[in-house]
């Protein structure tokens, strides 16, 4: 919440929230069973997903995008990768048949098991092109993305041990240099 404060776009300081959850609460509004999730970083640091177990839908917020192949990963907002496919195994293991995304058409629990299994190859690649020691150019060009725009600066990779992703949160984002907590 304090980090809104100092953001490009704040939100109103009138209009945050008034409690948190640590991983997992249940709660029932006008008799209605509600499951609020948050697991670790994802898209950003503040990714929250209810499970109405009753009518077995999962509301994903921008966890899942249907209209992209992949998800945005926030890292000015702490996203991670390793954080998004960590969350979307803990949805899909939900008693659940529909998932309401954050941008495009509702998905169902084999459209996201088939996106995280796309995610996840493709999370593997990454980490096997970096730990070659290849550029983001490079990676790209493996990965069939397109060239950077000519005189772009191109951004870096530095390791990020797996077991500093709780302390390495709060590092300032820099556009010049991709974290890899892969």
């Amino acid at each position: 919440m304090e980090a809104s404060v100092s953001s490009r776009n704040p939100a109103p300081q009138d209009h945050l929230p008034t409690k948190t959850i640590d991983k997992r609460e249940n709660i029932t509004i006008n008799g209605e069973r509600l499951v609020l999730i948050h697991t670790v970083p994802a898209h950003t640091s503040g990714d929250l997903q209810v499970f109405l177990p009753d009518q077995k839908i999962v509301f994903t917020g921008d966890i899942i995008a249907a209209n992209q192949a992949f998800t945005l990963i926030h890292a000015e907002k702490n996203g991670s990768s390793a954080g998004w496919i960590e969350t979307v195994k803990v949805l899909t293991s939900l008693k659940a048949d529909s998932y309401v995304p954050g941008h495009g058409d509702l998905q169902t629990k084999a459209d996201v098991q088939t996106r995280l299994a796309t995610v996840e190859a493709r999370h593997e690649q990454i980490k096997q092109l970096v730990s070659e020691g290849k550029s983001l150019p490079e990676i790209k060009q493996s990965l069939g993305e397109p060239d950077p725009p000519a005189g772009a600066p191109v951004p870096t990779f530095r390791r990020t041990p797996l077991s500093c992703t709780t302390r390495c949160r709060r590092r300032p984002y820099n556009n010049n240099s991709i974290r890899s907590q892969l």
